[in-house]
């Protein structure tokens, strides 16, 4: 609609103009005809005379045609159309792309609000709010339920396979706020494991390097300027 009255405003303004370009043009397009039926007729064949004066006249009026067109404010004219074309054109794949987008709860929301008014939209809304908050609600008025037994037990044993034991408010934190004790005792078992076999590998090196002092000691001791030339010529 705003295309259509932008080009509409624009015609009014040479509607002399257009007028004269689309009467002129009616006619050069008769004349034309007329050229065409002078030219096959069948008692006058070929392009005589009158066909002649036909063509002068047709001619005369699309020059007078393309001088009209020629004129700034007609050429102004045809540019600001080609732009509300393409104004139009911009302006509907904007319109499509957001009429893409108001597909949800909240837009219908909005849009009853619109059409229908506040009581009703405001009634609308606490029907979804009653439908979606009921289940919450609903839940939090139980205890506990046999899912939420079976979901502990689930997790126990999940815990239990990988060596995770909790211990509830075991200790108090500086602020006095009770907290859980996680030990993981796989873990614990691969560290102590870590632990001793650094031991026993410490104790196997200070042994091998007793033997290591021992075995030198007899050497010394059996013969010892023949092993202080061995460590020379070492």
């Amino acid at each position: 609609a705003s295309y259509k009255r932008k080009v509409e405003e624009t015609d009014g303004k040479l509607s002399k103009l257009i007028s004269d370009i689309d009467l002129k043009t009616q006619s050069a397009l008769e004349l034309r005809e007329l050229i065409a039926d002078e030219i096959r007729d069948k008692d006058r064949p070929g392009y005589g005379a009158r066909a002649k004066e036909l063509e002068r006249q047709a001619d005369y009026l699309e020059k007078q045609i393309t001088e009209l067109k020629q004129n700034p404010e007609y050429k102004n004219a045809q540019d600001d159309k080609r732009k509300y074309e393409l104004e139009r054109e911009s302006d509907m794949q904007l319109a499509i792309k957001q009429a893409a987008t108001l597909d949800g709860l909240l837009i219908r929301i909005q849009l009853a609000h619109e059409i229908a008014g506040f009581w009703i939209s405001l009634f609308i809304t606490l029907l979804f709010m009653a439908i979606e908050l009921t289940p919450v609600f609903f839940k939090l008025m139980l205890t506990k339920t046999p899912y939420d037994y079976m979901a502990e037990n689930r997790d126990d044993l999940i815990r239990a396979e990988n060596g995770i034991e909790i211990k509830f408010d075991y200790y108090k934190d500086k602020t006095g706020m009770e907290r859980h004790l996680t030990i993981h005792h796989e873990a614990e078992r691969m560290i102590y494991e870590k632990i001793k076999l650094t031991e026993v590998q410490k104790e196997l090196t200070d042994y091998a390097i007793e033997k290591y002092k021992s075995q030198e000691t007899e050497k010394i001791d059996s013969n010892l300027d023949n092993y202080i030339k061995n460590e020379n010529e070492a």
